[in-house]
Formats: C-alpha cells, sequence, structure tokens
C-alpha cells in the first residue's frame, strides 16, 4: 500500500542508540578536557619556545576544545563559549581571544581529529558509501534584521552547498566537500575531490564496495572513476538515457551499438530499464538512508551556519562532522 511503511521500527531500542549517542559525546568531552589539562603546561612550554613578543597562556588544544564544544551544544555566542568553559576549566580566554585563537586555528588539525576517529571505525572493513549534497543558510539573519529596519543597503542570503560521504552501516560521515550555492555537487571535479577526502579518511585496510548516488551524480567520467577504483556504481541514470539503451539493445548488432555497449554508463543504462527490479536487485533504496542522516545532523546543528567568512565556515562545518562522527 502506498505510504505504508515497509520496515517496523523496535522504538525502545532507537531511544535507547540516542541516549548512547549523548553519552558518547559525553565521555569524549570528558576525555578531551582531561587530556587538555594533562598537557597544557607541556604544550605551552614546546609553543613559547623561540617566540617574539608576548607568550601564549593557553594552549592550542584548548582551542581546538572550545571549537568542538560550541559545535556539540550548538553555542551561538562567544559569550556564552567563555562562561560555558568555565565548567571544565579553572581559567579561561575571554571571549575576544577565544575568537581570534579559533579564527586563527590551522583546519588540518580538526580535520585530523577527524581521521583517526573514521579510520578506527573503518579499519578491516568492506563498506558502501552513499553521496548526497545539502544546503545551509549564511546570512539569514542579518537579512532578517535589515529588512524589518528598512536599511537602504540589504545584505544578500547566501548558501553553501555541503557534499557528503556516509558509511551506509554506521552512518558516519567519511568524506566532506564545501561548495558554493551554484556548483553541481555530482560534476566529475567534484565527486572526484569528495572521493579523494573518503580515501583519506578512511583506513588502509578498508574497501569500498559501492558508491550510492542519485541522478546528479550521473555522468560517463564518475562512472568510469568508479569502474577504476574497483567501486561498484549504484547511482540512478536520466530517463532519456535508459530509453536509449534499451533501444540499443534491441537493434541488430553494429559498430555503432557496440560502441556504444563499450561504455560503463550505458550498460547500467540497461540494467536500470526496469527500474523497480534494479531497486531491488541492487539495493539503491539504502540510498534515501543519507537522506536520514542529513535531516538528522540538520536538525542537531541547524540549518544555518554561525559563520560568515569562507575560511570560519570550513572549520565550523568541520567542527560538526567531527562531532557527529564522535556520536554515531
Amino acid at each position: 500500500m502506498p505510504g505504508k511503511r515497509r520496515k517496523k521500527y523496535d522504538w525502545k531500542k532507537y531511544n535507547k542508540e540516542l541516549v548512547n549517542r549523548g553519552k558518547k559525546l559525553a565521555n569524549e568531552i570528558k576525555t578531551l578536557q582531561k587530556e587538555t589539562i594533562e598537557l597544557w603546561n607541556e604544550e605551552l612550554e614546546r609553543m613559547n619556545q623561540g617566540k617574539e613578543g608576548r607568550r601564549f597562556q593557553y594552549p592550542h588544544s584548548m582551542i581546538v576544545f572550545f571549537s568542538i564544544l560550541k559545535s556539540a551544544f550548538n553555542i551561538r555566542s562567544y559569550r556564552n563559549l567563555e562562561g560555558l568553559g568555565l565548567l571544565f576549566f579553572d581559567k579561561v580566554p575571554d571571549y575576544t581571544r577565544i575568537n581570534r585563537r579559533i579564527r586563527q586555528m590551522d583546519l588540518e588539525v580538526l580535520e585530523n581529529i577527524n581521521k583517526e576517529t573514521t579510520k578506527a571505525k573503518t579499519k578491516g572493513r568492506v563498506i558502501d558509501i552513499s553521496m548526497d549534497a545539502t544546503g545551509v543558510q549564511v546570512n539569514g539573519k542579518y537579512v532578517w534584521t535589515d529588512r524589518k529596519h528598512k536599511k537602504k543597503k540589504m545584505r544578500r542570503r547566501d548558501w553553501r552547498k555541503i557534499n557528503i560521504a556516509i558509511d551506509v552501516e554506521t552512518k558516519q560521515i567519511v568524506g566532506i566537500k564545501v561548495l558554493g550555492r551554484n556548483e553541481a555537487e555530482g560534476s566529475h571535479k567534484n565527486t572526484t575531490e569528495l572521493l579523494d577526502n573518503v580515501f583519506e579518511n578512511i583506513d588502509d585496510t578498508t574497501k569500498i564496495a559501492k558508491g550510492y548516488g542519485d541522478g546528479g551524480y550521473d555522468n560517463e567520467e564518475n562512472f568510469e572513476m568508479f569502474e577504476e577504483l574497483g567501486i561498484e556504481p549504484v547511482i540512478r541514470i536520466r530517463g532519456p538515457s535508459r530509453k536509449k539503451a534499451e533501444e540499443m539493445s534491441r537493434a541488430l548488432i553494429t559498430k555503432k551499438r557496440r560502441k556504444f555497449f563499450k561504455k560503463k554508463r550505458s550498460k547500467e543504462a540497461l540494467k536500470q530499464f526496469e527500474w523497480e527490479n534494479y531497486v531491488e536487485d541492487s539495493g539503491y533504496g539504502t540510498r534515501s538512508g543519507i537522506e536520514g542522516v542529513i535531516g538528522s545532523f540538520k536538525r542537531f546543528f541547524r540549518e544555518d551556519l554561525f559563520s560568515r567568512i569562507d575560511d570560519m565556515i570550513k572549520r565550523e562545518i568541520m567542527a560538526r562532522v567531527l562531532v557527529w562522527n564522535i556520536m554515531v
């Protein structure tokens, strides 16, 4: 029946999983706090060695901790972040310094912490990845404020796209790429960069069996790339191409037909002509799981960004991904 749920959920088990996510995040925050305090003096001594001018009073690890704390609790103000920090440390930098130090922090620091998490969870496994993109709002609250006060020069509403690859089984984000509002997530360039990030984040012993994607990732270059990498592409091909593949399969065997079916995408298009059977055989339906992950991700962290500068936007998104991967 249309609209009938195919899968029965054990809500008691699901509720328990959500509680466990919070516990995992809390335990990780406790661990980070403990490590920061233990290594504080040693790290400061290393940071101040040979430094000219005023010496550092707070280690880099504390600033990383504040960055993660800000995302974990969805804090919108650096003043609030300073106050929350007093729950964990006896002495914390003021909100202006926290802001400045986070802006100066190397994005690679957050990326390396995230890699440790993803490599540990993918080690020795065969995984399937699912790719999709979502939009996040930038500058939205300022547009509303300008309209309310009827300013002559109004700030423009802006968006960023996040191209995401998740591990279908664990729901962990194993690859991410921040794009402009008008960039096509499925273009060969952006798909290549997303997969490069996936291979950086997963363990060397991990093998990717399938790559799921919607019609946005449908182009010949992507199919050829997946074939070279030994990954089975489960990407929805556009209707006209599926119809053409069916027509070619019924035509006489000619040089034109052989050339057509030499391409990986054309072979896949023929498989997808009977769409319902293809969905069942290929497991394409599992791709919808990424939409649930994206929905949960955006509900937890909100659909807009606090930052407006490109470098800060990337740091904020990376901190969110790190918090998500700790929880799942």
